[in-house]
């Protein structure tokens, strides 16, 4: 996620521009007179005619590489997060069968790698469903029209505590009404997402320097299921995060 998977990535980028731009520096190579009579051309010049059969082939195979790199190394970031999160579900929501609480669940946003103005989910613990169905929007919640109940902790950077929320399910006009303003979604949006949670707690996570990384987030389906969850709790958790997101 961070740290050296960013570097490879940046190195992809590069690597795949020079593709992209090999005819036109093969072009331009073989344009490039000597300065002189008898004098050869600058030695990157030759080796830019020299290799121009394989140097593509090289860039790409580099690029396939990369690809395959990088993927290992998200995957196994992701696999420390999820299992960072279970941790954390079955020490705050321990279900009396064994494991964790089904009826909560905590979940980690961060910025994507392509919708990086967006909070993507990254890993999740609890619940039926590990993939969500929205992002949300990080250029709307600054601009504080916030989006969604991440996008509002990510731009105010508070512990949010949001409880008591009504059945959205089961309730009146109003009460739907009530739970969207409340958690700044549309009823669109909404029926897009898996669950109807009633209670909320978030907070960012940021690193040493105080760049904000992602947002955590717990969530109950009881209105009053996260009493114990305190601002202490997700912070410690929050500063445990930093170094998963190897930052």
């Amino acid at each position: 996620m961070g740290g050296q998977p960013n570097l490879l990535r940046i190195l992809k980028y590069v690597l795949t521009a020079l593709l992209a731009a090999w005819v036109y520096i093969y072009g331009w190579a073989a344009e490039v007179k000597p300065s002189a009579p008898g004098t050869e051309r600058p030695w990157y010049v030759l080796a830019i005619l020299w290799f121009h059969f394989i140097a593509p082939i090289v860039l790409a195979c580099a690029i396939v590489l990369l690809d395959v790199v990088i993927e290992l190394r998200t995957s196994q970031s992701k696999a420390l997060l999820k299992k960072f999160l279970d941790r954390l579900h079955a020490r705050h929501f321990p279900y009396p069968e064994g494991g964790s609480d089904p009826a909560c669940r905590v979940t980690l946003f961060a910025p994507g790698r392509l919708r990086v103005r967006s909070l993507v989910l990254q890993a999740r613990s609890g619940g039926l469903h590990h993939k969500a169905g929205i992002c949300w929007s990080i250029k709307q919640s600054e601009a504080e029209r916030y989006h969604g109940i991440a996008g509002y902790a990510w731009a105010t950077g508070i512990f949010v505590n949001i409880t008591g929320l009504p059945d959205y399910d089961n309730g009146s006009d109003q009460e739907k009404v009530d739970y969207l303003r409340r958690t700044f979604v549309t009823e669109k949006e909404l029926a897009k997402l898996h669950w109807r949670a009633r209670s909320y707690c978030s907070l960012v996570v940021r690193n040493p320097q105080g760049d904000k990384l992602g947002v955590l987030m717990v969530e109950s389906k009881l209105p009053d299921g996260l009493n114990h969850i305190t601002a202490a709790v997700l912070t410690e958790a929050a500063e445990q995060l930093q170094f998963l997101l190897g930052q």
